[in-house]
């Protein structure tokens, strides 16, 4: 059976200062990289990598603005933007929409709050989005 999925095959799911926020829709960022040094021997034509200390991109994750659910959440993730301590889950899915496996858990402070975009001209789904400053992140 094969053994590949699919982006929509994964849960969301936030916490900030032990208040849950539920499932959220999208999540980008969140890669380690290496700041990594090289170094180059006398009288050698190559560089070598000696590594270097790891640190993590931000994550950011976003859901449709629903009014019940989010119209009184803006206000307590606004109040939270710098000090609040996240806790953010992406858990895989099988193909029957079960947990599949860990999750991967991010840990980090909010930075950012991003309430939905207005156009009168527009129809697209209404987003609200948070970023988090992310300190670790684990499996």
């Amino acid at each position: 059976m094969p053994d590949g999925t699919r982006e929509q095959l994964f849960l969301v799911h936030l916490t900030i200062d032990g208040t849950d926020l539920g499932v959220w829709d999208t999540w980008a960022g969140g890669d380690m990289d290496t700041d990594s040094v090289t170094y180059r021997s006398g009288g050698e034509a190559i560089a070598e990598s000696l590594g270097g200390p790891t640190s993590f991109g931000d994550i950011t994750i976003g859901r449709n603005y629903r009014l019940a659910r989010d119209n009184g959440v803006i206000g307590f993730l606004l109040n939270k933007c710098g000090i609040g301590n996240c806790k953010v889950q992406k858990q895989p899915l099988d193909r029957t929409y079960q947990p599949y496996g860990k999750p991967i858990v991010g840990t980090g402070i909010l930075k950012t709050v991003t309430d939905p975009k207005v156009d009168s001209n527009n129809n697209n789904a209404a987003i609200i989005s948070v970023v988090i400053d992310l300190n670790n992140l684990t499996v």
